[in-house]
Protein backbone atom coordinates (compact mmCIF):
# COMPACT_ATOMS: atom_id res chain seq x y z
CA UNK A 1 0.00 0.00 0.00
CA UNK A 2 1.41 3.20 -1.34
CA UNK A 3 1.26 6.07 1.53
CA UNK A 4 0.11 8.67 -0.29
CA UNK A 5 -3.00 9.47 1.86
CA UNK A 6 -4.01 8.43 5.26
CA UNK A 7 -6.39 9.25 8.25
CA UNK A 8 -5.05 10.86 11.10
CA UNK A 9 -6.36 10.89 14.71
CA UNK A 10 -5.86 12.47 17.38
CA UNK A 11 -5.79 11.76 21.51
CA UNK A 12 -5.68 15.05 23.71
CA UNK A 13 -6.13 12.68 26.73
CA UNK A 14 -2.08 12.00 27.62
CA UNK A 15 -0.48 13.09 29.89
CA UNK A 16 3.33 12.77 29.52
CA UNK A 17 6.32 12.50 31.76
CA UNK A 18 10.14 13.20 31.52
CA UNK A 19 13.44 12.04 32.97
CA UNK A 20 16.48 14.28 32.85
CA UNK A 21 18.63 11.39 31.09
CA UNK A 22 16.60 11.49 27.98
CA UNK A 23 12.78 10.75 27.39
CA UNK A 24 10.88 7.87 28.17
CA UNK A 25 7.54 7.57 27.43
CA UNK A 26 4.59 5.14 27.76
CA UNK A 27 0.77 4.65 27.21
CA UNK A 28 -2.00 3.92 25.12
CA UNK A 29 -2.17 5.47 22.08
CA UNK A 30 -5.43 4.28 21.24
CA UNK A 31 -8.31 1.97 23.14
CA UNK A 32 -9.97 -0.51 21.60
CA UNK A 33 -13.60 -1.20 21.09
CA UNK A 34 -13.79 2.24 22.50
CA UNK A 35 -15.82 4.47 20.54
CA UNK A 36 -14.63 7.79 19.31
CA UNK A 37 -15.70 11.23 19.73
CA UNK A 38 -18.06 12.16 16.09
CA UNK A 39 -16.21 12.70 13.21
CA UNK A 40 -16.44 13.60 9.79
CA UNK A 41 -17.13 17.22 7.53
CA UNK A 42 -20.20 16.28 5.44
CA UNK A 43 -21.53 13.31 6.64
CA UNK A 44 -20.87 12.63 10.20
CA UNK A 45 -19.59 9.36 12.04
CA UNK A 46 -18.69 7.80 15.22
CA UNK A 47 -15.66 4.31 15.00
CA UNK A 48 -14.08 1.89 16.89
CA UNK A 49 -10.91 -0.10 15.87
CA UNK A 50 -12.00 -3.51 16.92
CA UNK A 51 -9.61 -5.65 19.37
CA UNK A 52 -6.78 -7.81 17.28
CA UNK A 53 -6.45 -4.99 14.68
CA UNK A 54 -3.34 -3.19 15.28
CA UNK A 55 -1.40 -7.20 16.72
CA UNK A 56 -2.41 -7.50 12.49
CA UNK A 57 -0.93 -4.18 11.29
CA UNK A 58 1.92 -4.65 13.70
CA UNK A 59 3.02 -8.00 11.96
CA UNK A 60 3.23 -6.34 8.96
CA UNK A 61 6.28 -5.26 10.41
CA UNK A 62 6.31 -2.28 8.43
CA UNK A 63 9.00 0.82 10.08
CA UNK A 64 6.73 3.04 12.50
CA UNK A 65 7.78 5.95 13.48
CA UNK A 66 7.55 8.32 16.70
CA UNK A 67 7.57 11.71 15.34
CA UNK A 68 7.16 15.37 16.38
CA UNK A 69 4.62 17.13 14.89
CA UNK A 70 3.97 14.48 11.81
CA UNK A 71 7.56 15.83 10.48
CA UNK A 72 9.64 13.01 8.95
CA UNK A 73 12.46 15.12 8.96
CA UNK A 74 12.15 14.80 13.23
CA UNK A 75 11.99 11.35 14.36
CA UNK A 76 11.88 10.75 17.53
CA UNK A 77 12.23 7.40 18.00
CA UNK A 78 11.10 4.06 15.33
CA UNK A 79 10.64 0.67 15.61
CA UNK A 80 13.73 -0.26 13.31
CA UNK A 81 16.46 0.37 15.89
CA UNK A 82 13.74 -0.82 18.91
CA UNK A 83 13.93 2.92 20.62
CA UNK A 84 9.81 2.51 19.60
CA UNK A 85 8.29 -0.31 20.98
CA UNK A 86 4.45 -0.74 19.79
CA UNK A 87 2.00 -4.04 21.14
CA UNK A 88 -1.61 -4.18 21.60
CA UNK A 89 -2.87 -5.83 24.72
CA UNK A 90 -6.92 -6.19 25.83
CA UNK A 91 -6.45 -2.34 26.33
CA UNK A 92 -5.46 -1.38 22.91
CA UNK A 93 -2.50 -0.23 21.22
CA UNK A 94 0.20 0.40 23.87
CA UNK A 95 3.83 2.37 23.12
CA UNK A 96 6.83 2.75 25.03
CA UNK A 97 9.47 5.38 23.43
CA UNK A 98 13.22 6.42 24.45
CA UNK A 99 13.88 9.80 22.60
CA UNK A 100 17.63 10.29 21.46
CA UNK A 101 19.13 13.51 22.84
CA UNK A 102 19.59 15.09 19.57
CA UNK A 103 19.18 18.60 19.74
CA UNK A 104 15.13 18.63 18.43
CA UNK A 105 14.41 15.54 20.81
CA UNK A 106 15.82 17.91 23.79
CA UNK A 107 13.75 20.57 22.30
CA UNK A 108 10.49 18.30 22.25
CA UNK A 109 11.85 16.72 25.75
CA UNK A 110 11.51 20.69 27.19
CA UNK A 111 8.27 21.25 25.65
CA UNK A 112 6.47 17.63 26.62
CA UNK A 113 8.50 18.40 30.38
CA UNK A 114 6.74 22.11 30.11
CA UNK A 115 3.51 20.78 29.27
CA UNK A 116 2.91 22.44 25.90
CA UNK A 117 3.00 19.39 24.28
CA UNK A 118 0.16 17.09 25.36
CA UNK A 119 -1.38 15.16 22.24
CA UNK A 120 -0.73 12.07 20.89
CA UNK A 121 -1.85 11.12 17.14
CA UNK A 122 -1.03 8.33 14.85
CA UNK A 123 -1.66 7.67 11.38
CA UNK A 124 -3.46 4.78 9.37
CA UNK A 125 -5.00 3.72 5.91
CA UNK A 126 -8.10 1.60 6.94
CA UNK A 127 -8.09 -1.71 4.70
CA UNK A 128 -11.02 -3.11 5.95
CA UNK A 129 -14.48 -1.48 7.73
CA UNK A 130 -18.02 -2.07 8.47
CA UNK A 131 -20.72 0.37 8.28
CA UNK A 132 -24.28 0.92 9.85
CA UNK A 133 -26.47 4.17 9.40
CA UNK A 134 -28.57 4.60 12.83
CA UNK A 135 -32.22 6.39 12.73
CA UNK A 136 -30.86 9.93 14.02
CA UNK A 137 -28.35 9.97 10.54
CA UNK A 138 -25.18 9.30 12.46
CA UNK A 139 -23.09 6.39 11.10
CA UNK A 140 -21.07 3.55 13.08
CA UNK A 141 -17.51 2.59 11.78
CA UNK A 142 -15.85 -0.66 13.17
CA UNK A 143 -12.54 -1.05 11.41
CA UNK A 144 -11.06 -4.51 11.50
CA UNK A 145 -8.06 -3.94 9.40
CA UNK A 146 -5.67 -1.03 8.81
CA UNK A 147 -1.80 -0.23 8.25
CA UNK A 148 0.27 2.09 10.71
CA UNK A 149 2.70 4.07 9.70
CA UNK A 150 3.49 6.63 12.73
CA UNK A 151 2.97 7.91 15.71
CA UNK A 152 3.37 11.62 16.55
CA UNK A 153 3.66 13.95 19.53
CA UNK A 154 1.62 16.96 18.45
CA UNK A 155 0.99 20.70 19.92
CA UNK A 156 -1.74 21.86 17.28
CA UNK A 157 -3.35 18.85 15.46
CA UNK A 158 -4.29 21.87 12.56
CA UNK A 159 -0.41 22.42 12.23
CA UNK A 160 0.80 18.50 12.12
CA UNK A 161 -1.82 18.22 9.24
CA UNK A 162 -0.49 21.24 7.24
CA UNK A 163 3.01 19.14 7.93
CA UNK A 164 1.31 15.95 6.52
CA UNK A 165 0.08 17.83 3.67
CA UNK A 166 3.40 19.68 2.89
CA UNK A 167 4.91 15.56 2.19
CA UNK A 168 2.31 15.02 -1.01
CA UNK A 169 0.17 13.03 1.45
CA UNK A 170 -3.60 13.59 1.72
CA UNK A 171 -5.66 13.61 4.89
CA UNK A 172 -8.78 11.86 4.65
CA UNK A 173 -11.71 13.68 6.79
CA UNK A 174 -14.68 12.95 4.57
CA UNK A 175 -14.37 8.92 5.08
CA UNK A 176 -16.39 7.59 1.97
CA UNK A 177 -18.91 5.26 2.79
CA UNK A 178 -18.87 2.15 1.50
CA UNK A 179 -21.86 -0.08 3.24
CA UNK A 180 -24.67 1.45 5.03
CA UNK A 181 -26.69 -0.89 7.22
CA UNK A 182 -29.60 1.00 8.84
CA UNK A 183 -30.48 -0.19 12.48
CA UNK A 184 -33.15 1.47 14.48
CA UNK A 185 -31.70 3.39 17.60
CA UNK A 186 -32.39 1.58 20.89
CA UNK A 187 -33.49 4.36 23.80
CA UNK A 188 -30.62 5.36 25.80
CA UNK A 189 -31.57 4.69 30.02
CA UNK A 190 -32.57 7.82 30.40
CA UNK A 191 -35.21 7.58 27.46
CA UNK A 192 -36.45 4.39 28.89
CA UNK A 193 -36.63 6.12 32.47
CA UNK A 194 -38.66 8.80 30.94
CA UNK A 195 -40.64 6.19 29.47
CA UNK A 196 -41.49 4.47 32.58
CA UNK A 197 -42.57 7.41 34.69
CA UNK A 198 -45.26 8.29 31.99
CA UNK A 199 -46.36 4.95 32.26
CA UNK A 200 -46.33 5.09 36.30
CA UNK A 201 -48.30 8.56 35.56
CA UNK A 202 -50.95 6.52 33.46
CA UNK A 203 -51.35 4.09 35.74
CA UNK A 204 -52.11 6.06 38.71
CA UNK A 205 -54.57 8.06 36.88
CA UNK A 206 -56.20 4.67 35.88
CA UNK A 207 -56.32 3.43 39.18
CA UNK A 208 -58.09 6.78 40.25
CA UNK A 209 -61.35 5.93 38.28
CA UNK A 210 -61.63 2.69 40.19
CA UNK A 211 -61.47 2.33 43.85
CA UNK A 212 -59.50 -0.58 44.26
CA UNK A 213 -58.37 -2.51 41.85
CA UNK A 214 -55.41 -5.26 43.31
CA UNK A 215 -54.54 -5.96 39.41
CA UNK A 216 -53.82 -2.05 38.64
CA UNK A 217 -51.99 -2.14 41.87
CA UNK A 218 -49.90 -4.52 41.71
CA UNK A 219 -48.88 -3.36 38.23
CA UNK A 220 -48.14 0.11 39.88
CA UNK A 221 -45.87 -1.86 41.91
CA UNK A 222 -43.73 -3.75 39.27
CA UNK A 223 -43.41 -0.17 37.55
CA UNK A 224 -42.29 1.39 40.53
CA UNK A 225 -39.78 -1.22 41.35
CA UNK A 226 -38.06 -1.09 37.75
CA UNK A 227 -38.12 2.96 37.98
CA UNK A 228 -35.99 2.45 41.10
CA UNK A 229 -33.58 -0.25 39.62
CA UNK A 230 -33.35 1.78 36.67
CA UNK A 231 -32.45 5.22 38.69
CA UNK A 232 -29.69 2.95 40.52
CA UNK A 233 -28.32 2.31 37.82
CA UNK A 234 -28.08 5.64 36.11
CA UNK A 235 -26.35 6.40 39.49
CA UNK A 236 -23.88 3.71 39.38
CA UNK A 237 -23.47 4.95 35.43
CA UNK A 238 -22.33 8.12 36.79
CA UNK A 239 -19.96 6.91 38.98
CA UNK A 240 -18.33 4.35 36.75
CA UNK A 241 -18.21 7.18 34.31
CA UNK A 242 -15.68 9.15 36.94
CA UNK A 243 -13.70 6.12 37.99
CA UNK A 244 -13.58 4.92 34.55
CA UNK A 245 -12.49 8.52 33.36
CA UNK A 246 -9.95 8.62 36.30
CA UNK A 247 -8.29 5.19 34.99
CA UNK A 248 -8.33 5.90 31.68
CA UNK A 249 -6.05 9.13 32.74
CA UNK A 250 -3.87 6.99 35.26
CA UNK A 251 -3.38 4.33 32.20
CA UNK A 252 -2.52 6.78 29.29
CA UNK A 253 -0.34 8.39 31.87
CA UNK A 254 3.73 8.42 30.35
CA UNK A 255 5.77 7.45 33.09
CA UNK A 256 9.08 8.37 33.88
CA UNK A 257 11.98 6.55 34.53
CA UNK A 258 12.21 6.98 37.89
CA UNK A 259 9.51 7.89 40.85
CA UNK A 260 6.53 10.12 40.54
CA UNK A 261 4.42 11.16 43.20
CA UNK A 262 1.07 13.00 43.39
CA UNK A 263 -0.61 13.42 47.20
CA UNK A 264 -3.94 13.87 44.54
CA UNK A 265 -3.62 10.68 42.21
CA UNK A 266 -2.57 8.45 45.20
CA UNK A 267 -5.45 9.53 46.93
CA UNK A 268 -7.40 8.93 43.68
CA UNK A 269 -5.73 5.19 43.91
CA UNK A 270 -7.24 4.54 47.19
CA UNK A 271 -10.50 5.64 45.93
CA UNK A 272 -10.44 3.35 43.07
CA UNK A 273 -9.45 0.40 44.95
CA UNK A 274 -12.17 0.75 47.85
CA UNK A 275 -14.59 0.74 44.81
CA UNK A 276 -13.13 -2.92 44.62
CA UNK A 277 -15.53 -3.40 47.62
CA UNK A 278 -18.89 -3.73 45.46
CA UNK A 279 -19.40 -7.54 45.99
CA UNK A 280 -22.79 -9.05 45.45
CA UNK A 281 -23.15 -8.78 49.12
CA UNK A 282 -21.68 -5.55 50.17
CA UNK A 283 -22.43 -3.58 52.66
CA UNK A 284 -19.57 -0.90 53.24
CA UNK A 285 -19.92 -1.15 49.15
CA UNK A 286 -23.09 0.72 49.53
CA UNK A 287 -22.23 3.16 51.89
CA UNK A 288 -21.42 7.15 51.60
CA UNK A 289 -17.62 6.69 51.21
CA UNK A 290 -15.14 9.47 51.83
CA UNK A 291 -11.76 9.45 51.44
CA UNK A 292 -9.04 11.43 52.59
CA UNK A 293 -5.71 12.20 54.24
CA UNK A 294 -6.24 12.69 57.84
CA UNK A 295 -7.96 9.89 59.81
CA UNK A 296 -10.34 12.11 61.67
CA UNK A 297 -13.70 13.37 60.03
CA UNK A 298 -16.56 15.47 61.95
CA UNK A 299 -19.91 14.96 60.61
CA UNK A 300 -23.33 16.87 61.55
CA UNK A 301 -26.03 14.09 62.16
CA UNK A 302 -29.07 14.51 60.21
CA UNK A 303 -32.62 14.16 60.42
CA UNK A 304 -35.49 14.65 58.07
CA UNK A 305 -37.82 15.65 61.70
CA UNK A 306 -40.16 18.99 60.90
CA UNK A 307 -39.21 22.19 62.25
CA UNK A 308 -41.93 22.36 65.17
CA UNK A 309 -42.10 25.67 66.03
CA UNK A 310 -44.86 28.73 65.00
CA UNK A 311 -42.42 31.00 62.12
CA UNK A 312 -45.02 33.78 61.91
CA UNK A 313 -43.59 37.43 63.14
CA UNK A 314 -45.21 41.03 63.21
CA UNK A 315 -43.89 43.04 60.75
CA UNK A 316 -41.53 44.93 63.08
CA UNK A 317 -40.91 41.74 64.82
CA UNK A 318 -37.25 39.81 64.60
CA UNK A 319 -37.52 36.53 63.11
CA UNK A 320 -36.60 33.22 65.53
CA UNK A 321 -33.19 32.96 64.39
CA UNK A 322 -31.14 29.22 64.81
CA UNK A 323 -27.72 28.44 64.71
CA UNK A 324 -27.57 25.72 61.79
CA UNK A 325 -24.82 23.37 64.76
CA UNK A 326 -26.92 20.46 65.11
CA UNK A 327 -25.53 17.15 66.88
CA UNK A 328 -21.68 17.05 65.49
CA UNK A 329 -20.17 13.20 65.45
CA UNK A 330 -16.52 12.36 65.22
CA UNK A 331 -15.53 9.23 62.19
CA UNK A 332 -11.99 8.23 63.68
CA UNK A 333 -9.83 5.29 61.17
CA UNK A 334 -8.72 2.44 62.74
CA UNK A 335 -6.06 0.51 61.22
CA UNK A 336 -7.75 -3.15 59.92
CA UNK A 337 -5.11 -5.47 57.51
CA UNK A 338 -4.71 -9.01 56.16
CA UNK A 339 -1.21 -11.04 55.06
CA UNK A 340 -0.37 -13.17 52.36
CA UNK A 341 1.86 -15.65 52.30
CA UNK A 342 3.33 -16.47 48.59
CA UNK A 343 6.08 -18.95 46.96
CA UNK A 344 9.15 -17.15 45.46
CA UNK A 345 9.39 -19.57 43.10
CA UNK A 346 5.71 -19.02 42.17
CA UNK A 347 6.41 -15.47 41.28
CA UNK A 348 9.75 -16.51 39.64
CA UNK A 349 8.63 -18.66 37.32
CA UNK A 350 5.40 -16.30 36.36
CA UNK A 351 4.05 -13.04 35.51
CA UNK A 352 4.94 -11.13 38.82
CA UNK A 353 2.51 -8.67 38.19
CA UNK A 354 -0.14 -10.50 37.61
CA UNK A 355 0.73 -12.40 41.00
CA UNK A 356 0.48 -9.63 42.82
CA UNK A 357 -2.70 -8.48 41.26
CA UNK A 358 -3.96 -11.63 42.30
CA UNK A 359 -2.67 -11.13 45.93
CA UNK A 360 -3.81 -7.40 46.30
CA UNK A 361 -7.25 -8.57 45.02
CA UNK A 362 -7.49 -11.18 47.81
CA UNK A 363 -6.68 -8.54 50.47
CA UNK A 364 -8.96 -6.25 49.77
CA UNK A 365 -11.36 -9.37 49.31
CA UNK A 366 -10.75 -10.45 53.16
CA UNK A 367 -10.50 -6.78 54.55
CA UNK A 368 -13.95 -5.93 52.83
CA UNK A 369 -15.30 -9.39 54.59
CA UNK A 370 -14.13 -8.01 57.61
CA UNK A 371 -15.56 -4.30 57.05
CA UNK A 372 -19.14 -6.00 56.56
CA UNK A 373 -18.87 -7.80 59.75
CA UNK A 374 -17.44 -5.16 61.50
CA UNK A 375 -20.64 -3.02 60.19
CA UNK A 376 -22.95 -5.68 62.07
CA UNK A 377 -20.85 -6.53 64.97
CA UNK A 378 -19.39 -3.01 65.92
CA UNK A 379 -15.46 -4.14 65.68
CA UNK A 380 -12.48 -1.56 65.57
CA UNK A 381 -14.12 2.04 64.61
CA UNK A 382 -17.51 0.63 62.59
CA UNK A 383 -20.55 1.16 63.94
CA UNK A 384 -22.59 -1.26 64.56
CA UNK A 385 -25.94 -1.58 62.67
CA UNK A 386 -27.46 -4.04 64.67
CA UNK A 387 -27.40 -1.42 67.59
CA UNK A 388 -30.65 0.03 69.00
CA UNK A 389 -29.37 3.49 68.56
CA UNK A 390 -29.01 3.06 64.87
CA UNK A 391 -32.51 3.02 63.37
CA UNK A 392 -35.03 5.05 63.73
CA UNK A 393 -37.89 2.53 64.84
CA UNK A 394 -37.99 -1.29 65.89
CA UNK A 395 -40.70 -2.71 64.85
CA UNK A 396 -41.86 -6.48 66.98
CA UNK A 397 -43.05 -9.19 64.88
CA UNK A 398 -47.09 -9.94 65.18
CA UNK A 399 -46.26 -13.64 65.45
CA UNK A 400 -44.03 -15.57 67.29
CA UNK A 401 -41.25 -17.06 65.80
CA UNK A 402 -42.69 -15.49 61.81
CA UNK A 403 -42.33 -13.10 60.02
CA UNK A 404 -45.80 -12.34 57.68
CA UNK A 405 -46.29 -9.84 54.93
CA UNK A 406 -48.16 -7.75 57.29
CA UNK A 407 -44.62 -7.50 59.31
CA UNK A 408 -42.62 -6.18 56.07
CA UNK A 409 -45.06 -4.02 54.84
CA UNK A 410 -45.08 -2.13 57.89
CA UNK A 411 -41.54 -2.12 58.15
CA UNK A 412 -41.40 -0.34 54.90
CA UNK A 413 -43.94 2.29 56.29
CA UNK A 414 -41.63 2.84 59.50
CA UNK A 415 -39.17 4.32 57.19
CA UNK A 416 -38.62 7.84 56.56
CA UNK A 417 -40.26 7.47 52.50
CA UNK A 418 -37.57 9.91 51.52
CA UNK A 419 -35.17 7.04 51.95
CA UNK A 420 -37.27 4.25 50.70
CA UNK A 421 -35.99 4.56 47.22
CA UNK A 422 -32.40 3.08 47.48
CA UNK A 423 -33.48 1.28 50.04
CA UNK A 424 -32.28 -2.76 51.01
CA UNK A 425 -32.60 -5.14 53.01
CA UNK A 426 -30.24 -6.92 55.44
CA UNK A 427 -30.87 -10.10 56.98
CA UNK A 428 -29.11 -13.41 58.03
CA UNK A 429 -29.10 -16.48 55.36
CA UNK A 430 -31.88 -18.24 57.63
CA UNK A 431 -34.24 -15.32 57.79
CA UNK A 432 -34.34 -15.36 54.17
CA UNK A 433 -35.00 -18.93 53.87
CA UNK A 434 -37.68 -18.50 56.21
CA UNK A 435 -39.48 -16.09 53.74
CA UNK A 436 -38.26 -18.07 50.72
CA UNK A 437 -40.96 -21.27 51.94
CA UNK A 438 -43.58 -18.60 53.13
CA UNK A 439 -46.65 -18.68 50.61
CA UNK A 440 -47.74 -14.95 51.95
CA UNK A 441 -44.14 -13.95 50.10
CA UNK A 442 -44.31 -16.00 47.02
CA UNK A 443 -45.76 -13.13 44.11
CA UNK A 444 -44.03 -10.44 46.00
CA UNK A 445 -39.78 -12.11 45.81
CA UNK A 446 -37.81 -12.43 42.35
CA UNK A 447 -34.10 -12.96 41.51
CA UNK A 448 -33.18 -10.01 39.87
CA UNK A 449 -30.51 -8.45 38.76
CA UNK A 450 -29.08 -5.96 41.31
CA UNK A 451 -27.45 -2.89 39.60
CA UNK A 452 -24.86 -1.67 42.49
CA UNK A 453 -23.03 -5.43 42.45
CA UNK A 454 -23.86 -5.91 38.85
CA UNK A 455 -25.36 -9.09 40.17
CA UNK A 456 -28.73 -11.45 40.29
CA UNK A 457 -29.50 -11.34 43.68
CA UNK A 458 -33.14 -11.59 45.72
CA UNK A 459 -35.46 -8.85 45.81
CA UNK A 460 -38.44 -8.53 48.51
CA UNK A 461 -41.45 -5.73 47.27
CA UNK A 462 -38.28 -3.82 44.71
CA UNK A 463 -35.69 -3.58 47.23
CA UNK A 464 -32.39 -6.12 47.28
CA UNK A 465 -32.08 -8.44 50.19
CA UNK A 466 -28.37 -8.34 51.25
CA UNK A 467 -27.44 -11.51 52.91
CA UNK A 468 -24.90 -11.59 55.90
CA UNK A 469 -24.30 -14.37 58.38
CA UNK A 470 -23.45 -11.66 61.07
CA UNK A 471 -26.67 -9.95 61.13
CA UNK A 472 -29.16 -11.24 63.52
CA UNK A 473 -31.20 -14.41 63.07
CA UNK A 474 -34.37 -12.96 64.18
CA UNK A 475 -33.86 -9.30 62.68
CA UNK A 476 -35.02 -7.52 59.38
CA UNK A 477 -33.34 -4.14 59.06
CA UNK A 478 -34.62 -2.03 56.36
CA UNK A 479 -31.96 0.42 55.59
CA UNK A 480 -30.60 3.25 52.99
CA UNK A 481 -26.49 2.71 53.86
CA UNK A 482 -25.79 5.15 50.74
CA UNK A 483 -28.14 8.08 52.52
CA UNK A 484 -27.27 7.09 56.39
CA UNK A 485 -23.56 5.30 57.01
CA UNK A 486 -20.51 7.00 56.05
CA UNK A 487 -17.16 5.34 55.94
CA UNK A 488 -13.85 7.17 55.97
CA UNK A 489 -10.49 5.73 54.88
CA UNK A 490 -7.87 7.71 55.29
CA UNK A 491 -4.30 7.81 53.63
CA UNK A 492 -2.00 6.43 56.64
CA UNK A 493 0.77 7.53 54.77
CA UNK A 494 4.29 5.34 55.84
CA UNK A 495 7.72 5.57 54.53
CA UNK A 496 10.05 2.73 54.18
CA UNK A 497 13.73 3.10 53.44
CA UNK A 498 14.72 -0.90 53.20
CA UNK A 499 12.97 -3.05 50.81
CA UNK A 500 12.84 -7.02 52.19
CA UNK A 501 16.40 -7.68 50.50
CA UNK A 502 17.61 -4.90 52.81
CA UNK A 503 18.81 -2.51 49.80
CA UNK A 504 17.79 1.12 50.72
CA UNK A 505 14.81 2.70 49.25
CA UNK A 506 12.92 5.98 49.59
CA UNK A 507 9.09 4.06 49.15
CA UNK A 508 5.57 5.60 50.54
CA UNK A 509 2.61 3.35 51.26
CA UNK A 510 -1.00 4.30 52.06
CA UNK A 511 -4.15 2.12 52.91
CA UNK A 512 -5.38 -0.47 50.39
CA UNK A 513 -1.20 -0.77 49.11
CA UNK A 514 0.18 -4.05 49.00
CA UNK A 515 3.69 -4.50 51.00
CA UNK A 516 6.13 -6.75 50.65
CA UNK A 517 8.01 -7.67 54.21
CA UNK A 518 10.88 -8.92 55.40
CA UNK A 519 10.79 -11.91 57.52
CA UNK A 520 13.41 -14.51 58.14
CA UNK A 521 11.84 -17.49 59.01
CA UNK A 522 9.44 -17.09 56.12
CA UNK A 523 12.55 -16.44 53.85
CA UNK A 524 14.56 -19.48 55.06
CA UNK A 525 11.19 -21.19 53.95
CA UNK A 526 11.17 -19.55 51.00
CA UNK A 527 8.14 -17.35 50.63
CA UNK A 528 7.23 -13.46 50.92
CA UNK A 529 4.23 -12.46 53.40
CA UNK A 530 2.48 -9.45 51.43
CA UNK A 531 0.73 -6.70 53.82
CA UNK A 532 -1.90 -4.72 53.14
CA UNK A 533 -3.19 -1.96 56.08
CA UNK A 534 -6.33 -0.17 55.60
CA UNK A 535 -7.12 2.55 58.31
CA UNK A 536 -11.35 2.45 57.68
CA UNK A 537 -13.62 4.01 60.58
CA UNK A 538 -17.88 4.43 60.18
CA UNK A 539 -20.83 5.80 61.75
CA UNK A 540 -24.69 5.93 61.25
CA UNK A 541 -25.08 9.99 60.18
CA UNK A 542 -28.84 9.56 59.74
CA UNK A 543 -31.18 6.90 61.85
CA UNK A 544 -34.24 8.19 59.19
CA UNK A 545 -32.72 5.37 56.55
CA UNK A 546 -32.91 2.82 59.40
CA UNK A 547 -35.85 0.72 60.35
CA UNK A 548 -36.05 -2.31 62.28
CA UNK A 549 -38.34 -5.64 62.71
CA UNK A 550 -37.94 -7.87 65.92
CA UNK A 551 -38.80 -11.42 65.27
CA UNK A 552 -40.66 -12.45 68.57
CA UNK A 553 -39.21 -15.64 70.00
CA UNK A 554 -40.70 -17.89 72.78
Amino acid sequence: MNLDKFELRFNDDINMQTTNDGLRVSGYVNKTNQWSQTLGQRKKFVERILPGTFNKALQNENEIRFLAEHDKDKVLATTRNGSLILREDNEGLYMEATIAPTSYGRDYHTLIQEGVIQNMSFGMAVIKDNWRKLNDGLYERSISDLALYEVSAVKDPAYAQSTIAARSIEVIEDVEITEEIKEKRELTLQEQLDAKRSLLKSQEKILSLFESDSVIMKDIEKTKGEIRKMEAVLDSQTTATTADNLEKQESRMMTPVGTFDSDLVKTNLIREKAKKMKGKYSLVGRTNIEIQKEGKLEVVLQDDENYDKNLFVGDSDNVILDDYTGTKILIDTQRIGTGVEASKTLLEKSNRVEQEEVIENTAIDRIHDGLNRSMLKGEGNMESLNADTSVSSITPSVEVNKISWLDVTTLIGKMNQTYREGAEFIMHTNVLNKILINVDFKDHIEFDMDEVSDERMYHLLGFPIIVNDYADENRIILSNLKAGYKTLFSENLKSVTQDIYGNQINKQYRSFDLQPTSNTNKAYKGTIVYVMDVFAGGKVINKDCFARLDVKTA
